[in-house]
C-alpha cells in the first residue's frame, strides 16, 4: 500500500517561507514590498509554487532515492534553505550549490574537516536539486514578474482568474504530488527516510502508517516510540562518522547483507542515534525498552512485521498466529521486500538488543528470535552495551561492529560541540554560573568534556543541575570537582537528596525512586502509594521533585499518569549501588495479598 508522505499542506507551509523571503529580497532589488506580498499570496502563484516543488522533488528523489528525505526535510527547507531557494525566484538567480550545501551540513552542528567533507559530499546533490528546481520555476509564466524587468506591470495587475485556470493548476499539482509520492516511495523502500516537520503540518514517519487497516495497526508500535525518540534527539549534535561508517557498509559490495552492531557504555547516545536515524531515513524501527517492559520477541515480531507489509505493500491483511512465535513469517516478508524493492536497500533498527529479553529461550536462539542470515539487500542495525552477552549468532561474514569509543576524538569533539550548543541556547544564564566558577566559556567546554567521560547522559543532567543552580560555586567551588563520570554523579545526586533531609529521604524518596526502578514498565502514583505504603500526596511530591529523572507516558484507562525512570543507567546505579530488594517485595506481596486466603494480613 503507498502512503502519500509529501501532501499539499507539507508544501504549503514550505512555499510560505520560501515566498516571505522572496518578498524581502524583492525590496532590495526595488520591486513594490506590499504588491509583490499581495501578489505571491494570491492562488496562481501558491498553487503554481507547488506544482514546482513537487515536480522537482521527483526529479530529484529518481536521481538521488538516498537524498531525497535529507533535503526534502521540513525543517531544513523552511529554515535555512528558504532564504537561498527564495533566489531562484528573483533576478539575483539561483544560489550555487556549495551555499545549499553548507546550509544542510550547518543544520547538523557539523564543524571542521567534518563540515567541509559533508559540504564537499552534498554539493553535487545540492547542485542537481537547485536545477531540478529553477528549471521548474523559469517554466512558470506565474512567476516572470519577478526575474523579468519588461513584465514587472503584471504585478500591480488584477487578482481575477478564470476558474478554468485555478482548476488547470490545482490539477497540475495533483499530478506532480502524485508523481512525487510514486518517486519518493522508491527512496522510503531504499530505506533513507520520510519527510519529517512539525507535528499538525508535516506527516512524519510516525505518522506514516495511519492509514493502516486496523488489523496490522493494532501491532504497529511507532507511535509508543515517538516520544522516546523525540526525547533522546533533542539537542541532537554530530556523530557525522557513525552516519558514515553505516553508509559506507549499506553500499559495500563485499558486504551484500546482515547485521550492523552500534556497541557503547550506557548513556554514549545509542538511542539518540537510532532515534535520529528514524528521523532522517524513516527505517522500519522497534525500541526494546526494559523501564517500559517492551522487550519481548512477540512484541518486536508484530511490530517488524507489520511494518514492513505497510511499508513495502505487501499483500497481508493481518499476521497469522504464527508471526510471533518465530522469525521465521519475518524472514519471509524480508525476502519478499527484497524481491519487490529490486535490488534496494531494506533496513530495519532494533534498539538496545541487551535490554531485550533473555529467558524462555532455547540455548541457540538468538534474542527476539532474529533471523541468522538475511537476503540480500536486507540489513538490521542493532544497537547493544560493550559487555553485555546479547545472544547474536549470524551467519560467517554477515556481521559489522560499529564501536562508540568514549575515548574517541570523534566523539569527543560531539561532546564538545553539544555543551557549546547548551551554552548558547542559554547563553544568559550558563554565562553567569560560569563566571561563578572564575573560568572563562572554553575552560569550561574542557572541563566538562573530562568529567564527562564522553557520556552524554552525563551531559544531560549535569548541565541542567548547573542552569538551575543546582550544581554551583557555592557547593562546589571548585569546577574540576565536578563528579567524574555518569555513575558518579548518580552518587552525588543520591547523597544530596539525602542530607538535605534523611528522615524524608529514608520515609518518602528512597521507596518511591527505588520501586519505580523494581516496577518493570510505567506506573500510577496511586500504584506507587500502595507498594510503598505512603499516601498519594506523598508520591506526587516525590515525582515532582526527581522530575529531571523520570518520564510520564500517555493516560491510562483511568485517566492517571504513568511514570518511569528516565534511563536504564539510572536503573542500574540503584540496583547496584542501593539495593532494590525490599522493593521487589514489597510489590510482590501486595500482588499476593490480592489472591483470597494466600497471605494473612498480618
Amino acid at each position: 500500500m503507498a502512503i502519500p508522505v509529501l501532501t499539499e499542506a507539507a508544501l504549503a507551509v514550505v512555499a510560505k517561507a520560501v515566498l516571505a523571503h522572496v518578498v524581502t529580497l524583492g525590496a532590495r532589488l526595488a520591486l513594490p514590498e506590499d504588491r509583490v506580498r499581495t501578489w505571491l499570496g494570491r492562488d496562481p502563484q501558491q498553487l503554481a509554487f507547488k506544482a514546482a516543488l513537487a515536480s522537482a522533488l521527483a526529479t530529484f528523489a529518481d536521481r538521488h532515492p538516498q537524498w531525497a528525505a535529507s533535503f526534502f526535510d521540513q525543517h531544513f527547507l523552511t529554515g535555512r534553505a528558504a532564504p537561498l531557494l527564495a533566489r531562484c525566484l528573483t533576478r539575483l538567480g539561483a544560489p550555487e550549490a556549495e551555499e545549499l550545501a553548507a546550509a544542510w551540513a550547518d543544520q547538523f552542528g557539523s564543524r571542521g574537516e567534518v563540515r567541509e567533507e559533508s559540504i564537499a559530499k552534498a554539493a553535487p546533490v545540492a547542485g542537481d536539486f537547485l536545477r531540478a528546481l529553477d528549471a521548474e520555476l523559469l517554466q512558470r509564466e506565474e512567476f516572470r514578474p519577478l526575474y523579468d524587468s519588461r513584465a514587472l506591470d503584471r504585478i500591480s495587475e488584477s487578482a481575477a482568474q478564470s476558474a478554468e485556470d485555478l482548476q488547470a493548476l490545482r490539477s497540475e499539482l495533483a499530478r506532480a504530488l502524485e508523481q512525487a509520492n510514486a518517486r519518493y516511495q522508491v527512496a522510503l523502500s531504499h530505506g533513507l527516510g520520510v519527510l519529517i516537520g512539525d507535528h499538525g503540518q508535516q506527516i512524519n514517519v510516525f505518522h506514516v502508517y495511519a492509514q493502516t487497516p486496523a488489523p496490522l495497526a493494532e501491532q504497529i508500535r511507532t507511535r509508543e516510540f515517538e516520544t522516546l525518540v523525540e526525547e533522546r534527539t533533542r539537542g541532537f549534535v554530530g556523530r557525522d562518522f557513525v552516519f558514515r561508517a553505516i553508509d559506507e557498509l549499506l553500499v559495500d559490495t563485499e558486504f551484500p547483507s546482515g547485521y550492523i552492531v552500534v556497541r557503547g557504555e550506557p548513556g554514549i547516545g545509542k538511542t539518540a542515534l537510532m532515534g535520529e536515524l528514524v528521523k532522517r531515513r524513516g527505517y522500519v524501527h522497534h525500541f526494546n525498552i526494559a523501564l517500559q517492559n517492551i522487550r519481548s520477541p512477540g512484541a518486536f515480531l508484530s511490530n517488524t512485521c507489520a511494518q514492513l507489509i505497510v511499508r513495502y505493500g505487501l499483500p497481508y491483511t493481518h499476521l497469522p498466529p504464527e508471526a510471533t512465535k518465530d522469525s521465521g513469517f519475518l524472514s519471509g516478508l524480508l525476502a519478499e521486500a527484497a524481491a519487490k524493492e529490486a535490488g534496494r536497500k531494506i533496513v530495519v533498527l532494533v534498539d538496545a538488543l541487551d535490554e531485550a529479553e533473555d529467558t524462555g529461550l532455547t540455548p541457540n536462539a538468538n534474542r527476539l528470535f532474529l533471523p541468522p542470515s538475511l537476503p540480500p539487500g536486507v540489513y538490521f542495525i542493532v544497537s547493544t552495551r560493550v559487555k553485555e552477552y546479547y545472544r547474536l549468532n549470524v551467519a560467517p561474514g554477515s556481521r559489522e561492529d560499529i564501536y562508540l569509543d568514549e575515548k574517541d576524538p570523534q566523539n569527543e569533539e560531539d561532546v564538545r560541540q553539544y555543551i557549546r550548543d547548551f551554552i548558547r541556547k542559554h547563553q544568559a544564564k550558563m554565562s553567569t554560573r560560569i563566571a561563578e566558577w572564575d573560568v572563562d566559556e572554553e575552560e569550561f567546554v574542557n572541563v566538562m568534556t573530562k568529567r564527562s567521560q564522553g557520556n552524554f547522559m552525563y551531559l544531560v543532567h549535569v548541565l541542567q543541575d548547573i542552569l538551575k543552580a543546582r550544581l554551583t560555586a557555592k557547593n562546589i567551588d571548585n569546577i574540576g570537582k565536578l563528579p567524574q563520570g555518569l555513575r558518579e554523579y548518580y552518587r552525588l545526586h543520591w547523597r544530596t537528596m539525602e542530607f538535605q533531609g534523611q528522615k524524608r529521604f529514608r520515609r518518602q524518596y528512597k521507596p518511591v525512586v527505588c520501586t519505580l526502578a523494581a516496577a518493570r514498565e510505567p506506573v500510577t502514583e496511586e500504584q506507587l502509594a500502595e507498594w510503598t505504603g505512603l499516601t498519594t500526596s506523598d508520591v506526587h511530591q516525590v515525582i515532582s521533585e526527581w522530575r529531571e529523572f523520570l518520564n510520564d507516558e500517555d493516560e491510562d484507562e483511568t485517566g492517571e499518569r504513568r511514570y518511569r525512570l528516565y534511563h536504564a543507567s539510572f536503573q542500574d546505579f540503584l540496583r547496584e549501588d542501593v539495593g532494590l530488594k525490599t522493593e521487589h517485595q514489597a510489590i510482590s506481596k501486595v500482588a499476593l495479598r490480592k489472591i483470597p486466603g494466600f497471605l494473612s494480613d498480618r
